[in-house]
């Protein structure tokens, strides 16, 4: 079986992308995607980054929550906005004790008072 890794851009992927290769003719990177047999071409593109993301969104369109994607959620927003991913993570709000809140040390629900 292979590796998740190895079924995203095969070895002779220049681009590094799933879906994105180079047309020699138009001089661009071209976006394609398949489903059922059938292929789509998405368009050209000058960045090859671009064409990924549009192969992402088609993925997305197409596959749902089968698709295989260039980038996950954390590699976009750390490219696209690093404000947002550079604050660190907000810790569970599921303790291992329900009644008490992790974030507060507070208690909740029935308490025995004698």
């Amino acid at each position: 079986m292979a590796r998740e890794d190895e079924q995203l851009a095969p070895s002779t992927n220049r681009s590094g992308y799933k879906g994105v290769c180079w047309h020699k003719v138009k001089g661009k990177w071209s976006a394609n995607i398949a489903k059922d047999g059938r292929k789509y071409h998405l368009g050209y593109f000058d960045d090859a980054f671009v064409a990924a993301l549009v192969y992402d969104a088609a993925a997305r369109e197409l596959h749902g929550e089968y698709a295989h994607f260039n980038f996950t959620l954390d590699d976009l927003l750390r490219i696209c906005c690093p404000a947002v991913a550079a604050v660190p993570a907000v810790p569970s709000r599921t303790p291992s004790n329900p009644a008490s809140d992790s974030l507060t040390g507070q208690q909740h629900g029935p308490q025995n008072r004698a």
